[in-house]
């Protein structure tokens, strides 16, 4: 009777351990989702409120010739959670939907906890048109040692090639990621 009753014991506790490792994975892993996805757009929505300071500071009555502007967006970690965050972004020109030149960006988040990683990426996502009166160089880009014209209102075509900035969450961080706005006519 002993050996019937640990058999059912253990089965017992190899089946709840089973249980326990499937939900805490399930639950790590839409945890994870749900935070890449939130970072995602806040990472979005903090840059195109930082353009829309930049023009807005730049379309100024005293504002003459042009000003450096650093972008301050989410930073590389999140304690609190044990999350840690890295993602790139990269912003380039396009063609917007009603045919105008308009500035573009790519996102990648990677977030990792404890052995688990995950990445999740959003493509062409609009930020700014070329009518607004500004050209707007990037400094300090990972692909370009150079500052990259990102947008300009004389342009009717995107210039061949395309120029494009990529900027890194360590890059922002450490307050790299500067913008120079120089007002057009």
């Amino acid at each position: 009777m002993d050996v019937i009753g640990y058999v059912i014991i253990t089965v017992a506790l190899i089946t709840v351990a089973g249980l326990m490792y499937y939900y805490v994975n399930y639950y790590i892993t839409y945890n994870m989702l749900n935070v890449a996805s939130y970072l995602e757009s806040l990472i979005y929505n903090a840059i195109i409120h930082e353009f829309q300071t930049a023009v807005a500071l730049a379309s100024l009555s005293q504002v003459t010739g042009s000003f450096q502007y650093q972008l301050t967006l989410p930073t590389a970690t999140l304690p609190g959670q044990g999350i840690s965050l890295y993602y790139t972004i990269t912003l380039y020109p396009g063609y917007l939907s009603n045919g105008d030149v308009g500035l573009f960006l790519n996102i990648t988040v990677k977030l990792s906890s404890s052995g688990i990683s995950l990445s999740f990426r959003k493509n062409g996502l609009a930020v700014l048109s070329s009518q607004q009166p500004v050209v707007i160089d990037a400094l300090n880009c990972i692909n370009s040692s150079t500052p990259v014209t990102l947008i300009n209102p004389n342009w009717s075509t995107l210039p061949n090639p395309p120029p494009s900035c990529t900027w890194s969450s360590s890059l922002v961080m450490n307050g790299l990621a500067y913008l120079n706005i120089t007002k057009a006519g």
